[in-house]
């Protein structure tokens, strides 16, 4: 007997984390590859830890470019 998916509901995602190990360098590289990922997903924020350091970014819709924000959105921002 195989199984199915019959109905899926899915939110939209707000954030995108990449997480990587403390003795990874967050360099620009790694900023790449987490906006790689988010060049399909287009979520509004993206954050990149080592666990040592942590960067957040938000995406302007109007320039497609990213900006870095030194706060944590509070989850009504993330879904204005």
């Amino acid at each position: 007997m195989s199984s199915r998916l019959n109905i899926l509901i899915h939110a939209s995602p707000v954030l995108l984390v990449e997480c990587k190990a403390p003795y990874v360098k967050l360099s620009d590289s790694v900023i790449d590859q987490v906006i790689r990922y988010n060049m399909v997903l287009k979520v509004p924020y993206i954050m990149i830890t080592n666990g040592e350091r942590t960067f957040l970014c938000r995406l302007d819709k109007a320039t497609g470019r990213y900006g870095f924000i030194n706060y944590i959105p509070k989850y009504s921002e993330l879904t204005a």
